[in-house]
């Protein structure tokens, strides 16, 4: 995760002011929803209540509306300052791997397939830069799950003790299948690159493919490429659907020790219905929170391989640059060494121009 925060830094620093707001908006995001919840109580006990008035009816009504007001213009700047900057570090990153490729030598390309640099500047840099909506996923998630875990503990510590005793089983579910998709994540980029490879070549190599009746060999050598890839993807897809229902599954064992237990506090009247509403009000909301951490833990780990993937091609080294930066420069320098060319170098300068 440092890492990876690490990676994503320099491409998150123009857009610095747009990354505070997001998080600010977080915290007014989780407080909107623990208000919300508090609320309930009061619905039930005095806006529902046959002893409850008119005015405070309207009084809990207009509170609502206005906090769904409050929650319009929070949510939209936070995500779409978040895929604003989510979808310009995608093309800051590409533009930084496409200057790479510019400065490599020719010995890489000779050891290099055309399919697998695309999808390394396609797939890999959208899924790295995604890195930063899923950070703010692990930021913006616990804080409604911690509101809302403060809302339970106020109206019932001892229910909410029954809620926390769960909190070791979902731990290690994150724990487990966060490191068994990083790992295998490798091998889906890989596999990714090999089928935008055999893609690359089945079109682009159209007149030999033709010309040596080859139809066959190169369909074949496609389907083997996405066959590969859809096994190992899948790999991934079996942890991933298998975390979630994990999470609700652990989730449900929670809530129905609540119901018995909530059962019993009622009957005794250490807790009225109302409290109990709420009560179940905050914990549905927890477990919301809870399963998009899930997702965004398994996302993340899918951005840290793909950084990795990035990043190897980044640090290769570069060869001494000898080359122009504009058009026009090399105009010039063809008149100051009063240079000549053959047919040839005319034809390709022509087809530059």
């Amino acid at each position: 995760m440092r890492e990876l925060l690490k990676r994503l830094l320099p491409y998150l620093k123009p857009h610095w002011s747009k990354v505070i707001l997001s998080l600010l908006f977080s915290f007014a995001l989780a407080g909107i929803k623990g208000i919300q919840a508090y609320l309930v109580k009061p619905i039930f006990e005095k806006g529902l209540s046959t002893s409850s008035t008119f005015e405070q009816a309207l009084w809990l009504a207009a509170l609502l509306l206005f906090l769904g007001v409050i929650n319009f213009p929070c949510r939209f700047f936070h995500f779409y300052w978040i895929r604003y900057v989510v979808d310009r570090a995608t093309c800051d990153i590409r533009t930084q791997i496409f200057s790479k490729l510019q400065k490599l030598p020719m010995s890489f390309y000779s050891t290099s397939k055309q399919g697998n640099l695309m999808s390394n500047m396609l797939n890999d840099t959208s899924m790295f830069s995604q890195g930063f909506r899923n950070g703010i996923d692990l930021i913006r998630e616990p804080l409604t799950a911690i509101v809302m875990l403060v809302l339970a503990f106020t109206r019932d510590w001892q229910l909410t003790i029954v809620v926390l005793a769960i909190t070791p089983l979902l731990l290690l579910i994150f724990q487990q299948s966060g490191r068994k998709i990083r790992g295998n994540q490798h091998n889906v980029q890989e596999e990714i690159s090999q089928m935008t490879h055999a893609m690359s070549e089945g079109i682009s190599g159209q007149k030999i493919t033709k010309a040596f009746n080859l139809q066959s060999y190169v369909l074949g050598r496609f389907v083997k490429s996405q066959d590969r890839y859809f096994n190992v993807q899948m790999k991934t897809t079996y942890v991933e659907e298998m975390a979630h229902p994990f999470v609700e599954l652990v989730g449900a064992l929670a809530f129905s020790g609540v119901i018995v237990f909530a059962h019993h506090r009622i009957s005794t009247g250490a807790m009225s219905t109302g409290d109990f509403i709420s009560f179940i009000t905050a914990l549905a909301l927890m477990m919301d929170p809870i399963r998009k951490f899930s997702q965004a833990n398994v996302k993340l780990n899918q951005a840290r391989a793909a950084s990795d993937r990035i990043f190897a091609l980044l640090n290769r080294v570069e060869e001494k640059s000898l080359g122009h930066e504009t058009l026009s420069d090399f105009k010039k320098e063809i008149e100051v060494r009063n240079l000549t060319f053959s047919y040839g170098e005319k034809m390709c300068f022509a087809i530059f121009q």
